[in-house]
């Protein structure tokens, strides 16, 4: 490839910086998740029939596709290498349709979302919360 000139040469540094920065968080979120797995990890299966369910597990996922599409940009823009930069782009537009998507179906059942919430919220035994969820997802 040939050099950078002018403005492209700033985009590629904004390109790096921001993803570096969204790459330390995405490591930040996966200490943090196993930091609170391993102190609070039997009050959290509690609450919870899945293990993968829980809070701490779900904060490592979200740190670990946050650490790696941040890679993607980072390594993608300082090395200048299309084929990062395209996954990168493509990771991009997916979890932006799948934010899309989830906001569309919140709007749409908006009334049993939040009978859900209240009802997870003031129930008083955990085992209650995964009947009702169930019995939510089955009315859907």
């Amino acid at each position: 490839m040939g050099e950078l000139t002018g403005g492209w040469k700033c985009t590629k540094f904004l390109l790096f910086v921001f993803n570096l920065i969204f790459w330390a968080f995405g490591l930040a979120l996966i200490i943090v998740g196993a930091i609170a797995l391993d102190k609070y990890g039997a009050i959290f299966t509690l609450a919870s029939n899945h293990s993968w369910a829980s809070g701490p597990a779900l904060i490592i996922a979200v740190g670990c596709i946050i650490f790696i599409v941040a890679f993607l940009g980072c390594f993608g823009a300082i090395r200048e290498n299309n084929c990062c930069l395209v996954l990168f782009g493509v990771a991009l537009s997916i979890i932006f349709i799948l934010t899309l998507a989830g906001c569309i179906v919140i709007a749409v059942f908006k009334t049993k979302v939040g009978d859900c919430i209240v009802y997870c919220v003031d129930a008083p035994q955990p085992q209650a919360h995964s009947l009702k969820l169930t019995a939510l997802g089955a009315s859907l």
